[in-house]
């Protein structure tokens, strides 16, 4: 069994007994949030936050509706985050994160972050607020120091496509990644889940059974179930 620990709809979710795939649906897409239902019955799961660039597209208030309303079909919370490229100010985009974290707490689940050039506050929050539930950054790209620092903070980590690209940083800091608790991740991009299980199993010099096992072991630590 694959899992694709984070991916997003494009047309209709298909089956596939091979792929347990992980949604990140949005909170303002309620054409998405309708096709809950149907990726429960195929197997799949799902998440769903405001991502920061729907920041503008409705309440916070109005996005904890939605979660509350899915509670019973969702795996987390997210994804949400922080990102320096968007024109919409730190200190909201920081609220606005807050308010996910803090509810994420309050219905004991994970959360799943969407990050750019903002890891230091996701390290400062994650001190303050100290959640007793995982947080994960979704793909993750970025440098040795970076990944060791949320690492360290006991923030996880989910690796992308970049893993298969020799000279992309990610590729060279992956041994130590996998030494901690760590995922694998389409993003909904054009690469298949099990291209990213066997450049793993390549650079790690495993079996893809194995990847797979510690993966569907991993998955059973943050969210309580295989």
């Amino acid at each position: 069994m694959y899992l694709d620990h984070h991916t997003h709809i494009s047309g209709t979710p298909s089956n596939d007994s091979e792929i347990m795939r992980i949604f990140s649906i949005d909170a303002s897409n309620f054409e998405d949030l309708g096709k809950i239902p149907d990726i429960k019955s195929m197997g799949h799961a799902c998440t769903i936050g405001l991502h920061p660039m729907s920041f503008n597209a409705m309440t916070f208030e109005k996005v904890s509706c939605n979660i509350h309303q899915y509670r019973d079909d969702i795996l987390g919370i997210g994804e949400c985050g922080l990102d320096t490229r968007i024109d919409i100010s730190r200190q909201k985009q920081i609220e606005l994160f807050t308010a996910h974290a803090e509810l994420a707490m309050e219905m004991h689940l994970p959360l799943i972050i969407h990050c750019v050039r903002s890891y230091d506050d996701i390290v400062h929050l994650h001190k303050r607020l100290k959640p007793s539930k995982p947080w994960i950054i979704h793909g993750f790209n970025r440098t040795e120091s970076i990944a060791l620092k949320l690492l360290d903070q006991e923030i996880l980590l989910s690796i992308g496509k970049e893993l298969v690209d020799p000279g992309h940083p990610i590729s060279n800091v992956f041994n130590k990644i996998a030494e901690y608790p760590f995922f694998l991740e389409t993003d909904g991009k054009d690469i298949a889940i099990q291209t990213l299980y066997q450049q793993a199993s390549d650079m790690l010099d495993m079996s893809i059974e194995a990847i797979s096992t510690n993966i569907a072991s991993h998955f059973q630590q943050v969210y309580g179930r295989i």
